[in-house]
């Protein structure tokens, strides 16, 4: 579906066709063509991220693995975040700080679940 066919949204208006991507974006999975250019755009950008913060992860994925079984899962969350920071290409970090928080932590903890 050409992108063409969708009405053109006011600045005001994206921030809400971003939430809905960050609310339903699963990992590993394509976004619909008859999504909206804009939720298609947020989910790629989450989707280029979980895959930077899975390779990522293979850095510090000993030292989450080291970790006492009872430790709270957003302590593994925090050591990704923080490698993800130190290693990650500039510009997926740039695309890492461009997301709110809560999503940020959705996707590590995508990953870190998967792991963890």
């Amino acid at each position: 579906m050409q992108d063409s066919l969708f009405k053109t949204l006011k600045p005001e208006e994206v921030p809400e066709f971003q939430a809905y991507a960050h609310d339903n974006w699963t990992p590993n999975t394509a976004p619909e063509l008859i999504w909206h250019p804009e939720v298609r755009k947020a989910w790629r950008t989450m989707d280029v991220i979980a895959n930077a913060v899975a390779n990522v992860y293979e850095v510090c994925a000993p030292k989450i693995k080291a970790m006492p079984s009872n430790v709270d899962a957003d302590i593994a969350v925090e050591t990704v975040a923080d490698a993800f920071t130190t290693h990650a290409d500039p510009e997926e970090c740039d695309l890492w700080f461009c997301l709110p928080h809560k999503v940020r932590n959705r996707i590590v903890h995508q990953i870190v679940g998967g792991y963890y």
